[in-house]
């Protein structure tokens, strides 16, 4: 055989290798079952001040973000934020939600609404902690 490794991959190309992966699995079920959705808070203005956004991965919530400014916590608007989250991953037949946080963020707050630690990768990014939590819906 006359093959070469190259490293310079086109986006075309990236694009077919996972459409050979989709096909050489089509026995499996995708993985993507919808497209990012989210939340968000506006202000009376109609400007946005947070939010969160999502995908379905199976039956998966997998929560991409969850974003509060400081002089906004401690008011229920993340909590508010994720329950809404949640609720629209329920209604797309999600029966668990997973968050990666890092531990400079806020894992607490996941873990006062139900979340469980399942994984922790250290050194992701370098001197910093990466945990994985998941919670039933």
């Amino acid at each position: 055989m006359n093959h070469k490794i190259h490293d310079d991959m086109t986006q075309d190309e990236a694009i077919s290798i996972h459409q050979m992966i989709i096909e050489s699995t089509d026995h499996v079920p995708p993985s993507h079952t919808d497209n990012e959705f989210g939340v968000v808070l506006r202000d009376k203005n109609g400007n946005v001040k947070a939010g969160t956004t999502a995908n379905v991965v199976w039956n998966f919530l997998q929560i991409d973000v969850l974003w509060m400014p400081e002089e906004l916590r401690g008011q229920c608007f993340g909590h508010q934020l994720l329950e809404q989250i949640e609720e629209m991953g329920r209604s797309r037949g999600c029966i668990s939600a997973k968050h990666d946080v890092l531990e400079f963020e806020e894992i607490e707050f996941y873990k006062r609404h139900s979340y469980e630690f399942e994984f922790q990768s250290d050194e992701f990014p370098q001197d910093h902690i990466q945990c994985l939590q998941k919670k039933v819906l």
